[in-house]
């Protein structure tokens, strides 16, 4: 029960540092975190990797283009702003940044 609340504040603490950067709400629902949790049981990543996927394939399956391009580019400012810096392993960030870019053209 307690990994469960600590992995729930976890993507919590991500998204709100998301909400403070870009101001931009994903219109998930919820849908990145539930995601999230999935990838951690089936990979073992950190939360905060998890979080940071999750919200990557949510932007890049986002059908409606404008909304798509408005994620992207607030990936963008998160994952270049010094707040999010130490949430996330390279390897995590540097996927998104270069997801980001391809759909931005930056």
């Amino acid at each position: 029960m307690f990994g469960w609340l600590k992995e729930k504040t976890k993507f919590a603490k991500v998204a709100g540092v998301w909400a403070d950067v870009t101001g931009i709400n994903p219109g998930d629902n919820g849908q990145v975190s539930v995601f999230a949790s999935r990838i951690m049981a089936q990979s073992g990543m950190t939360p905060e990797d998890a979080w940071l996927s999750a919200l990557t394939n949510w932007t890049y399956n986002m059908p409606d283009l404008e909304s798509r391009e408005m994620l992207a580019n607030g990936l963008l400012k998160f994952l270049v702003d010094g707040r999010q810096y130490a949430l996330f392993s390279d390897n995590a960030r540097s996927s998104a940044l270069m997801l980001a870019r391809e759909i931005t053209g930056r």
